[in-house]
């Protein structure tokens, strides 16, 4: 069972992400923007920096807005609510195959005799490319008069209208040299892009690796300067 978020349910690859998205997305003081890791280090920092009493954890879904439970990531999460979880899991997958399945049933071709475009009548039959409706094989070629006539060209394309806003936004942006997007995705947090970027993802190998090029170097340090003093 993959990381989920217990105040809204969002499921999450990495547990790490997960931390950053309840930071940023619940545990994240309304007033100063500050990031807190649990409930009530929430409601302690209101209560001592800003005089306000926090009863409602932000963004979450009914039932789950008490500030009396601590979640870090998923420490914390009741049993029940985990097997409530992986059981949902499992329906939904056992849904989606079932639909499926099903879809690929309906696509399946008929099992009974099916008529072939080559069977079809002659009087159906679509006359070569250029000829008039109703022209069969075999028969004479026909007259001038009766092929079908191109018709009157289409009237040259004209260019786009733009409005006056549009018009307007492209002389500010003509101005300006760039626009700078703003960042504006209420579902996912920048933090939790950043913590899912490659660079900032736990290597537990690459650190095990650092720690001991680090502790060998101190102990050559140690053994120089006890070989200096000695």
């Amino acid at each position: 069972m993959k990381p989920f978020c217990w105040y809204c349910e969002r499921t999450f690859d990495d547990e790490k992400v997960l931390i950053q998205h309840q930071k940023a997305k619940h545990l994240k003081c309304l007033v100063c923007k500050k990031k807190m890791g649990t409930a009530s280090g929430l409601v302690i920092h209101c209560q001592q920096v800003h005089k306000e009493a926090i009863t409602k954890i932000p963004g979450s879904i009914p039932g789950r807005e008490t500030t009396e439970i601590d979640i870090y990531g998923m420490e914390g999460v009741p049993e029940e609510d985990i097997a409530r979880h992986r059981e949902a899991e499992l329906t939904g997958k056992k849904k989606a195959r079932v639909e499926t399945e099903a879809s690929d049933s309906d696509k399946s071709p008929p099992s009974g005799p099916q008529s072939s475009p080559s069977q079809a009548p002659p009087s159906l039959a679509l006359p070569p490319q250029g000829y008039p409706y109703g022209y069969l094989p075999g028969m004479p070629p026909p007259q001038p008069w009766m092929m079908p006539s191109a018709g009157p060209p289409p009237p040259p394309s004209l260019p786009p209208q733009q409005s006056a806003v549009t018009a307007a936004v492209n002389a500010a942006v003509g101005q300006a040299g760039e626009m700078h997007m703003i960042y504006s995705d209420e579902n996912v947090q920048m933090e939790e892009k950043r913590a899912d970027h490659e660079r900032y993802r736990f290597d537990e190998e690459k650190v095990k690796s650092e720690a001991q090029s680090l502790e060998s170097s101190i102990e050559a340090r140690l053994a120089a300067l006890q070989k200096t003093l000695g």
